[in-house]
């Protein structure tokens, strides 16, 4: 059940399981154990391996499986690729880079 605002809890999601992502979760942990030696409530971290996401929404992560994650900030670390049908011809097809990532203002 996703946790209500003003109830004094962080749940952090990162999806996302490449280098960015176990980048940021080490880096999360680590603070986390600082705050930890400040009197802030226990900080534990939760691994899901192969799993498969089938909704975002605002406060909370729903797999295939019917796993429910609350989540204040979901952060999205995976790496994105442009599906094929928006490089296709007919309406304006959107411009990609050579990974077949889209560019976003040129870049």
């Amino acid at each position: 059940m996703p946790h209500k605002p003003g109830s004094g809890r962080l749940t952090v999601t990162i999806f996302g399981g490449g280098a960015t992502g176990a980048k940021l979760a080490a880096e999360l942990h680590a603070a986390a154990k600082v705050l930890v030696s400040y009197g802030f409530d226990h900080v534990g971290p939760q691994r899901y391996m192969k799993i498969v996401l089938v909704e975002v929404s605002a406060d909370a992560l729903r797999m295939a499986c019917g796993l429910v994650l609350p989540s204040t900030m979901t952060v999205w670390a995976t790496g994105i690729k442009a599906a094929d049908f928006l490089a296709r011809p007919g309406d304006k097809p959107l411009a990609t880079n050579k990974l077949n990532q889209l560019k976003v203002n040129g870049q």
